[in-house]
């Protein structure tokens, strides 16, 4: 059973809450479809692939030019690349020889593609990179030049699909360790370097894989593949802390990698050490945080990310993380308190914005929660989330036209969110346009395209091919009880809904309880039980 056809929210139904599986791009998560982009594993804090400062080995202070160059990497250091794209390139004009420029303008080219997804810019920052390279990179004193080189490479497999990138990476890196006179230090960040390509080479086999078109040899020999780069990644972090345990990176990558290995024991005491180590780090506790949450220990995922706002009172992402965490306690007013911190540290940062709709939401403030997810639209017209968050938002507050509108701009942007045409149908014969709801979603029934599963179950009760006893009983039949009881909750509500358009109150009522006695508030339909019976104070 794929995941859409486990409920019409499009969730994966699990022990905890997880990214509806319709959109992956920005994560989202939650009881609706809102619960969104801190999901697949909260949000991580990014940890820089370079030295944030210029390594020491690359200063030059007799250089008329070495403010000019600092003042870059201080840029760099800050995230604001085009400036130092800036100034290494102001160095340049007067220095063409410089390779701590082409360095420099390399690093930030790459990082800057990264964020934008532009494989010219990082093939430009390559190109920058080989310049350093053939200027000093013959030199092992000055092996750290090959880092943006390395780096690129590995961002380019993603983007272009290409392994054979990330492949160059890993052979390239192996080739400059054995170096004799290699110092520790540059040795450890490229052991960091080649482990984040052996990732990126994953990555991509798995972007690449059909797994739908593969025999069971093929798939075990995939399988075996991945598990062993997984390894030798591990491998390659634990080194590169030996000869340099302040090198963060490592530390939490490898740990992440332990804990998808399935090595929790050993993801716990490599985040541990990594604690020890870095004892005043905002970065590490998150880290942590999200890998306690990711193991249910909601307390303790909580205690770190609380440590990390101490230690760091502005930082955004350790607000958002706790209080996803505190939604998942159904601690909805305490989680809209960090949302509110977080948007109050960055009023254009979309993941808070979601998050505190939802937590909205699930305190009856429909209202406010439309804000949230208009100035989400306001900030990216084509989020996909915000529309259909707002979509039920607008439902909640029987705004059903405006509603109807939303899931139709959602499923634009994402048609495979196909459990939404339930949502949009529904909306529609709210607003009494029943015949043009029966229309549609007919026709995408009709198409080959519709929904599967569970959500053809419930298009077929909307439009009055199934009675409302056969869909609990096909929910009943699930042996799974968390499905069971997400479908019943379904079920119940839509077969409420039925009543309340049939103008029997009384009958519908019943159902938006028996909704609620799910447990299952982590499903928009069992929000939605909660607004129709006005089960909010202030309401």
């Amino acid at each position: 059973m794929n995941d859409l056809q486990q409920s019409t929210d499009g969730f994966r139904v699990s022990k905890r809450r997880q990214l509806p599986s319709w959109h992956f791009g920005v994560m989202s998560v939650g009881r609706c479809a809102a619960l969104l982009i801190v999901l697949v594993s909260l949000q991580s804090t990014a940890v820089a692939q370079f030295p944030f400062q210029q390594p020491n080995n690359l200063r030059q202070p007799q250089s008329p030019h070495e403010a000019i160059r600092q003042r870059g990497f201080d840029y760099y250091q800050k995230g604001q690349y085009r400036e130092a794209i800036k100034v290494a390139t102001q160095v340049l004009n007067v220095e063409p020889k410089d390779p701590v420029s082409f360095y420099l303008r390399a690093s930030a080219k790459i990082e800057l593609g990264r964020q934008s997804a532009d494989r010219l810019l990082i093939r430009e920052g390559i190109q920058d990179a080989r310049q350093a390279l053939a200027i000093r990179g013959g030199d092992d004193k000055f092996s750290n030049l090959y880092i943006p080189y390395l780096y690129g490479m590995s961002c380019l497999a993603i983007l272009e699909r290409k392994p054979s990138h990330a492949d160059t990476s890993i052979k390239t890196a192996g080739t400059i360790i054995e170096r004799p006179n290699v110092d520790k230090t540059d040795k450890s960040s490229l052991l960091y370097q080649r482990a984040f390509a052996r990732e990126q080479a994953n990555l991509v086999d798995s972007m690449l894989f059909d797994q739908t078109a593969a025999t069971p040899e093929d798939l075990r020999a995939f399988r075996a593949e991945q598990a062993e780069r997984r390894r030798d990644a591990i491998a390659d972090y634990a080194q590169a802390i030996k000869y340099n345990p302040k090198q963060m990176g490592s530390h939490i990558n490898m740990a992440k990698l332990l804990a998808v290995s399935g090595d929790v024991a050993g993801a716990t005491a490599a985040y541990t050490a990594a604690v020890q180590e870095f004892p005043r780090s905002a970065t590490i506790f998150n880290e942590r945080g999200v890998f306690l949450r990711q193991q249910g220990q909601l307390d303790e995922a909580i205690a770190d990310f609380t440590q990390a706002v101490a230690i760091q009172s502005d930082f955004a992402m350790g607000y958002i993380n706790r209080g996803f965490c505190l939604i998942d306690k159904g601690e909805d007013e305490a989680a809209e308190t960090d949302f509110n911190t977080a948007v109050g540290l960055n009023p254009r940062m979309s993941l808070a914005l979601s998050l505190r709709g939802t937590a909205r939401m699930s305190l009856g403030k429909s209202e406010p929660a439309i804000a949230d997810f208009s100035r989400q639209l306001e900030l990216n017209p084509k989020d996909a989330t915000a529309f259909a968050n707002r979509g039920f938002a607008r439902f909640f507050a029987k705004q059903f036209n405006e509603s109807a509108r939303d899931f139709q701009q959602a499923l634009q942007l994402q048609p495979t969110a196909l459990h939404l045409s339930v949502w949009r149908c529904l909306a529609l014969e709210r607003a009494g346009k029943t015949e043009e709801a029966h229309a549609e979603l007919q026709a995408l029934l009709d198409s080959g395209k519709g929904p599967q599963g569970w959500v053809a179950t419930v298009s077929r009760f909307l439009l009055g091919q199934t009675t409302g006893e056969e869909m609990l009983a096909a929910a009943n039949a699930v042996q799974d009880e968390r499905i069971s009881a997400a479908q019943q909750c379904e079920a119940q509500f839509y077969i409420g809904q039925r009543d309340l358009m049939a103008g029997n109150t009384e009958a519908a009522n019943k159902h938006f309880e028996a909704a609620i006695a799910t447990n299952a508030n982590y499903l928009s339909a069992y929000r939605g039980a909660k607004y129709e019976l006005g089960q909010f104070g202030g309401q």
